[in-house]
């Protein structure tokens, strides 16, 4: 479920820089695409936060396909992996707040059931448009084969589904996965 929805980018870099300077005593952090935290980055930089440690590599260098986080506290920027190399379940945190991208709402509540956060996405996903070339499912492979995400514009509703498991899947598999879980 999603708790809030942004504009674009810069609405989300707005909130969370709003957020920051009027509870500065509290750790906040973002869990979200490379893009995302990227961007982020960028923005909270320009403001004058200060980075202390930042591990960021486009998915096409390491083939990391899940989530990052950037926690920001005292003004201090650390970024890094939300999934360590060889583990399924995400790191715990412990910040007082977290926006959290939706496609990741779930691993990232696994090992954080607890966390106080708010689910995000962006409008773009949820507008309806009739004539879309974007109607047709799509499923998309990791690198690894191992996990696939799908995607279905229908009735105006967007379905987003992420699958990671322990075996190499052939195309077939993935689209029994599919059907198992939409049918």
């Amino acid at each position: 479920m999603v708790d809030r929805v942004f504009n674009d980018i810069d609405d989300l870099s707005s909130d969370v820089i709003w957020f920051v300077d009027k509870h500065g005593s509290k750790d906040i952090a973002i869990v979200g695409y490379y893009d995302t935290i990227c961007y982020l980055l960028n923005e909270l930089v320009r403001a004058d936060y200060d980075i202390i440690s930042c591990e960021l590599h486009d998915q096409a260098y390491d083939g990391y396909e899940e989530a990052y986080y950037m926690e920001i506290v005292d003004g201090n920027i650390w970024c890094g992996k939300m999934q360590y190399e060889g583990h399924d379940t995400y790191i715990h945190m412990e910040n007082d707040f977290t926006y959290v991208e939706e496609d990741f709402e779930k691993e990232y509540l696994k090992s954080n059931p607890d966390s106080l956060h708010i689910s995000f996405g962006f409008t773009d996903i949820y507008e309806d448009e009739d004539n879309s070339e974007d109607d047709a499912p799509c499923l998309c492979f990791d690198n690894d084969h191992r996990g696939f995400t799908f995607c279905l514009n229908d009735d105006g509703h967007h379905i987003k589904f992420k699958y990671k498991g322990n075996k190499t899947l052939t195309m077939d598999e993935a689209w029994e996965i599919v059907s198992e879980n939409f049918n």
